[in-house]
């Protein structure tokens, strides 16, 4: 309880956002602990785990086989040795499409309506392919260290502050009294 994270803020939702994917459409392999980016941060040391990022991933619909399900890398998190088949199977530029379904050790991840994946940022992880009619669709919670800050250019609302409680607002904007947000 005496750590700069406890003292500093409960957590930050670092970004929230829906994900919808049609036919042809996937995402590249990405993350992964050889990036070696802090944001991405994963140890366990002293009997406690440290994990910078926490993905939280909600099926708004069922996804199973042709649906794009998710790609995960087990244990790539915990290795600071890229994967060999990472560069060939990374996200691409816009407009290219790459996949992870055949990456030697991947699992795709089958999910339920309403069923959530937990899994750390670091974790090496992308989808497959979407080769089945109509729209894989999730949501996305990413939550991190309160001293973490946004990625995107995108702020919360002053009229969105005003609605929520002290404790709350110290997870949506924990940088509130150094940066004001912007305008709506």
């Amino acid at each position: 309880k005496n750590t700069f994270d406890h003292q500093h803020g409960p957590l930050f939702i670092d970004e929230n956002f829906a994900n919808i994917r049609g036919p042809g459409e996937a995402i590249g392999i990405h993350s992964g602990n050889p990036e070696g980016i802090q944001r991405n941060h994963y140890r366990y040391q002293d009997g406690k785990f440290h994990c910078s990022q926490v993905n939280i991933l909600i099926a708004l619909n069922d996804i199973g086989p042709g649906d794009g399900g998710t790609i995960v890398i087990p244990s790539s998190h915990k290795s600071n040795i890229k994967h060999p088949e990472y560069k060939k199977n990374r996200m691409k530029k816009k407009g290219k499409v790459s996949s992870a379904e055949n990456m030697t050790g991947s699992i795709e991840i089958y999910l339920k309506a309403g069923d959530v994946l937990l899994f750390v940022d670091s974790l090496c992880h992308g989808s497959a392919k979407r080769i089945n009619k109509g729209e894989r669709r999730i949501i996305v919670y990413r939550y991190g260290p309160s001293w973490g800050f946004f990625r995107h250019p995108y702020r919360p609302s002053k009229k969105l502050l005003n609605r929520l409680s002290n404790y709350q607002r110290k997870i949506v904007m924990p940088h509130e009294k150094i940066l004001s947000p912007t305008k709506q």
